[in-house]
């Protein structure tokens, strides 16, 4: 062996295969959780105390109306109950104008390690006319990686950048499944960046239908997340019109 060699275990028994998968792996940790179920002076709370979401635009949480009628208890109201949150007791409403959220802060990300972000989105309309963004990491000239709806081929797609510049290599690509939803409960995204072997995933739905190689040189500490919208230096664009949880 010409290298380097750590963490060597001996067990003293048969060790199956479920249990086996999780001796060499770390444990991952949760950074920050926003339920999007409230907001108190312009802020969603993040649910352990850390920084929340700053709405901005047009930007609002949706709940059920505290006025609107339960259709169990009156079933006059049976054929048009309330609109149902994404998921949990509200969503952050967009209206792909000016709506978005942000959490004003960099961080909570390290400098270089694996990360991994989701959200369920639903697009207000089946076929939007603009592209939309639904998350972002941006930086002080670009965005690092973004999430959004790409009219021209009316799915989902994977955009990434390789380091922080007004003109940086442009990485994109496209899940080929299904259309992107307008109804019940969305899609769930998730972005997923392996630090190790230098590749970025889009799963949907639990899917893996995006596989990136990334080779970056991205500070992700320094970055932004924001949620709606893509933001390049100060200029913001792809609106996201819809729902976000």
């Amino acid at each position: 062996l010409k290298g380097s060699v750590a963490d060597v275990k001996l067990h003293d028994r048969v060790v199956p295969p479920a249990e086996g998968q999780e001796l060499g792996g770390i444990q991952p940790h949760q950074l920050a959780y926003w339920q999007l179920d409230s907001v108190t002076n312009g802020v969603s709370p993040e649910t352990g105390g850390g920084t929340g979401l700053t709405l901005g635009g047009a930007a609002s949480i949706y709940t059920i109306p505290d006025d609107s009628c339960d259709p169990e208890a009156d079933p006059d109201c049976a054929d048009s109950p309330p609109a149902q949150p994404l998921t949990g007791d509200g969503h952050l409403a967009l209206d792909g104008i000016s709506g978005y959220a942000t959490r004003a802060a960099a961080g909570p990300l390290t400098a270089q390690d694996s990360f991994t972000l989701t959200a369920r989105a639903r697009l207000a309309a089946a076929n939007p006319t603009t592209d939309q963004t639904v998350l972002s990491l941006s930086g002080a000239n670009g965005t690092a990686v973004r999430v959004k709806y790409s009219v021209a081929d009316a799915r989902w797609q994977l955009v990434v950048t390789n380091g922080d510049s007004a003109a940086p290599v442009t990485t994109t690509a496209l899940d080929k499944g299904d259309a992107p939803s307008s109804t019940d409960s969305g899609d769930h995204l998730a972005l997923v960046y392996n630090a190790v072997f230098g590749d970025v995933l889009l799963y949907v739905n639990g899917v893996a239908a995006v596989d990136v190689s990334w080779d970056n040189s991205w500070d992700f500490s320094t970055t932004n997340l924001q949620v709606g919208r893509a933001l390049t230096g100060t200029t913001a664009s792809e609106y996201f019109s819809g729902a976000v949880d």
